[in-house]
């Protein structure tokens, strides 16, 4: 059997109440009738070209949503955002108020929430923004959603690590005594305290899967706005160059000069860098005169040592003879301090040519950002000319 979908919001999760039915996440109502349509026909659209002036009633009920969202009054925000809805079915902020406003009912010790409806309306809010053909009014439209996002999200996900914090705060009074006076009857039960727990644990990982799923859609969206806004300003530029021959010539010679010093620092740049590496390789890696005689002498003396082991019991001339010699390599060993302090005064040196070549490429840097804001300036005010 065909599942009634609620036509505003996608859900179908209705249920029937007082003779209709009435949607579980928008609150919209169906009769019988109406009903029995959504079964049969789904959404029925009616053509024509027949013309109601609602923008003032529509202007007014999408300032009451955005009010009680931001007081966060959800009841009050789905039900006007729902009303807005009923006007301008494509407004992508309605859309997403009156899906959020669900959410933001929710309390932890409710039932779990199925989020597929609150999905639903992230993807239809994105629906509706790609078919915003002006860029900046897609940006502002991207900019309240992700505000509106996080503006309940992350409380909701707080609340069920609250919840999930008080039952387990809960397991320790009834594990070591305390008072239980307050404690209702449902969570006495050790195995209540596990499910709700568990609830808990679940609508967090839900709630948390959403939100970056949503955060990273959103971040998309933005790069490729701004993809499109640098091609869209560059067209811009290129038609007014056309129809300005004498600026053009100004601009591209400007231009032109800019980025081949620019050019120029970034090559310094990669040198100054592949330095660095080597600088601190070199450091990391370099043996200083004592540390190259300490292991030249050890070597000797690891031989040394391996001979004597080879020498019979009965070659004991022998034997005192080795140890004559072991004893005078070993003697020859620098001592521990005047290796140190040669490493220290290396590595002093070392470090400052590091930090030296540091300070170079840093200073490569900002000349190159400079140059780039430079490029920026140039391009804006000449857009600006273009728009003009």
């Amino acid at each position: 059997m065909k599942k009634i979908t609620c036509e505003m919001c996608g859900s179908t999760d209705l249920v029937k109440k007082d003779g209709l039915f009435v949607c579980q996440f928008c609150g919209c109502k169906y009769t019988l009738e109406e009903a029995r349509k959504l079964m049969i026909e789904g959404v029925v659209e009616v053509s024509g070209t027949v013309k109601v002036d609602t923008s003032s009633q529509y202007a007014n009920t999408v300032t009451l949503a955005r009010a009680a969202f931001q007081d966060k009054k959800y009841e009050e925000a789905q039900k006007h955002a729902t009303d807005a809805l009923l006007l301008v079915s494509n407004d992508p902020e309605m859309i997403i108020i009156q899906g959020l406003s669900v959410l933001g009912q929710q309390h932890y010790t409710d039932r779990l929430l199925d989020i597929t409806a609150i999905e639903n309306s992230f993807k239809r809010a994105i629906d509706s923004i790609n078919m915003i053909t002006e860029i900046s009014k897609k940006k502002e439209i991207i900019s309240k959603i992700e505000a509106y996002i996080h503006s309940v999200f992350p409380i909701k996900i707080n609340e069920l690590n609250r919840g999930i914090k008080h039952m387990d705060d809960l397991d320790k009074i009834f594990k070591y005594g305390g008072d239980t006076s307050f404690v209702s009857a449902e969570y006495r039960n050790e195995d209540m305290r596990k499910v709700h727990r568990m609830g808990c644990s679940m609508q967090k990982e839900r709630y948390e899967g959403l939100l970056i799923s949503c955060d990273k859609t959103i971040e998309e969206m933005k790069k490729e706005l701004l993809v499109l806004e640098a091609r869209k300003n560059k067209e811009t530029i290129e038609d007014y160059l056309i129809n300005n021959p004498e600026e053009r010539v100004t601009y591209n010679q400007k231009v032109q000069e800019l980025e081949t010093r620019k050019k120029m620092l970034e090559a310094g740049l990669t040198e100054k860098e592949r330095e660095i590496i080597q600088a601190e390789n070199d450091r990391e890696n370099h043996l200083t005169p004592l540390q190259i005689k300490r292991k030249e002498l050890n070597d000797q003396i690891s031989e040394l040592e391996k001979q004597r082991k080879q020498l019979g019991f009965f070659k004991r001339k022998e034997i005192k003879a080795m140890d004559e010699k072991i004893t005078e390599v070993k003697s020859q060993l620098p001592n521990d301090y005047d290796v140190n302090k040669e490493i220290e005064e290396y590595s002093s040196s070392a470090i400052s040519i590091i930090t030296a070549l540091k300070r170079e490429a840093n200073e490569l840097r900002t000349s190159i950002s400079d140059i780039e804001q430079a490029l920026g300036n140039i391009k804006s005010e000449l857009l600006k000319k273009a728009s003009a």
